[in-house]
């Protein structure tokens, strides 16, 4: 049995498992295999060995399950701060204009990747979530564009898109401009 941890010690160390626990899994199974011949054999002091490891095993087990669980968790959380409702709020009005009017009409000069990419970045949004933002407001109008159309509008951006239709063209596009520090 010692003969046979030791191989697979090796093993580990020479990377032929690709984690600990695939590891564990095995050494349990042999030490279970071992622990079952002590008892077929009625080597009581073989017996009581293999029990030990056979303890200490599923410890390890239960502990790095733990961590993986623990790793988990902590990948499923944020990376990233949340949009403060000052940024957020100029984000779906500016958005709103790429969508109902076109980015043209903010940027006449910038092609519509530039025009996003220049907008996220004065905004101090990722470029994606601006992007998301104004398909959002796509699925929900009548453009060109097929935006998110299939799914409902959270409640803030409803509540901004009822906002920004109660006005006119001109105030919509006045309103973003100065959010982006184009106009005074």
């Amino acid at each position: 049995m010692l003969e046979f941890c030791l191989k697979m010690i090796y093993a580990f160390k020479k990377e032929r498992y690709n984690d600990m626990n695939e590891f564990l899994l095995n050494l349990k199974e042999s030490i279970i295999k071992g622990y079952e011949d002590a008892v077929l054999y009625s080597e009581q002091h073989s017996k009581q060995r293999f029990l030990d490891m056979l303890i200490k095993i599923e410890f390890e087990l239960a502990k790095k399950t733990e961590e993986l669980q623990s790793d988990a968790k902590s990948k499923n959380k944020r990376s990233y701060d949340k949009i403060e409702d000052i940024t957020r709020d100029k984000m779906y009005l500016v958005a709103f204009c790429f969508s109902y009017y076109e980015h043209t009409s903010l940027y006449p000069k910038l092609s519509q990747k530039n025009a996003l990419e220049t907008a996220a970045k004065t905004l101090g949004v990722k470029v994606s979530t601006f992007k998301n933002t104004r398909d959002l407001f796509d699925g929900h109008n009548n453009n060109h564009r097929k935006g998110w159309n299939n799914s409902p509008m959270p409640p803030l951006v409803l509540e901004a898109k009822e906002k920004f239709e109660n006005l006119s063209r001109n105030e919509v596009i006045k309103m973003a401009l100065k959010a982006l520090q184009l106009a005074n």
